[in-house]
């Protein structure tokens, strides 16, 4: 597992931070004295071409994990250049390869009009020094052992990237030439020190990682069912307003978070049942109504490895489940309290 700082994931995280149209879900709060040094040389530039465009493209739904996700098929600096071929996700994204290719020519000229290799270089101390820090955190956390025992495959390469400015954290991954998986958590800071640094605690570090990864394993596994599950989409109505708040704008999406969270909850705290369970009533609160009934469904999973030897073996029967959920809410589409009380009910 590596840890790096990617100056093109920087980048992007500038031009999130002065044009991008959802600074309450990516740009952290916390303020520090990197931060600081971000606003003195770049808020300049929120006049820039790139930053006008690319605050229109996110407005038209190029947004959240898609432009993390795009940059990682570009080669480094200098160059940028499209090493992997863009994806479907991301030209439905963009609203077609073309402007997918403007936009990557913009940052690049971005770039070098704003000097942003020059500011990079100078804070290159700072950057070695967090990912120091993030190394010793993580220390023996066995994170992709863990995973890979979970879900009963591996990727190829497992990289964290960390980047200070944001407070969204996302788990994108990419398929190289050969079609081979390299999965990537990209993290934000849990907090800030004493002398006004980001810094990434122990725990909740590990616990953002184990989830970004999980999305790796779990959602092209969702999108290979959606054919089925987009028939269940009802039950997503009652919560989609919650979902909404919280990033999650449609039903894959939401479905792929419910069982992502479920599984999180249960490998970092396999030895703590109690703290489990509170974690439950805490998703439930936030939205998640289903998360209760997917962790007990998993039960099943984790006492039957030798017929499921992969997650994927297993995941019909979690077809199977959101079928069941819906089968029994049916007649229910109002209010989000009226569905929560049905479930509450329902006998899986």
């Amino acid at each position: 597992m590596d840890i790096m700082i990617k100056p093109e994931m920087e980048l992007l995280s500038v031009l999130e931070f002065l044009g991008g149209c959802f600074p309450e879900f990516i740009i952290t709060p916390f303020e520090f004295k990197y931060k600081d040094e971000i606003k003195r040389y770049f808020s300049r530039y929120r006049g820039h071409k790139c930053v006008r465009l690319y605050k229109q493209i996110c407005n038209q739904g190029f947004n959240f994990d898609a432009p993390v996700k795009a940059i990682l098929h570009l080669s480094s600096f200098p160059d940028m250049e499209v090493k992997i071929p863009f994806d479907e996700y991301l030209i439905r994204k963009a609203r077609g390869k073309d402007k997918l290719f403007i936009l990557v020519k913009e940052i690049s000229n971005f770039a070098v009009d704003t000097r942003f290799m020059d500011f990079f270089h100078l804070h290159k101390n700072f950057y070695s020094s967090l990912v120091g820090s993030i190394k010793k955190e993580l220390k023996e956390t066995y994170i992709v052992e863990r995973l890979e025992e979970y879900f009963g495959f591996s990727q190829t390469s497992y990289t964290i990237i960390p980047v200070t400015l944001f407070c969204g954290f996302f788990g994108p991954s990419i398929e190289d030439k050969d079609g081979k998986s390299h999965v990537f958590a990209i993290i934000g800071p849990t907090g800030i020190d004493n002398d006004r640094n980001p810094i990434f605690a122990r725990d909740r570090t590990e616990f953002f990682c184990l989830h970004e990864f999980s999305h790796s394993f779990v959602n092209p596994i969702t999108a290979r069912f959606m054919d089925r599950l987009k028939s269940y989409e009802h039950i997503f109505k009652p919560i989609s307003e919650k979902m909404a708040k919280l990033g999650y704008f449609d039903w894959e999406s939401c479905i792929s978070e419910h069982i992502v969270r479920a599984i999180v909850g249960r490998i970092y705290f396999s030895k703590d049942i109690e703290a489990r369970k509170n974690l439950l009533e805490e998703e439930t609160k936030r939205g998640f109504i289903y998360i209760k009934y997917i962790d007990k469904k998993l039960n099943e999973y984790e006492d039957l490895r030798e017929r499921y030897s992969t997650f994927e073996d297993f995941y019909p029967e979690l077809v199977d489940l959101w079928e069941n959920l819906y089968s029994r809410n049916k007649p229910l589409g109002g209010k989000h309290v009226q569905h929560e009380k049905k479930v509450q009910k329902t006998n899986l």
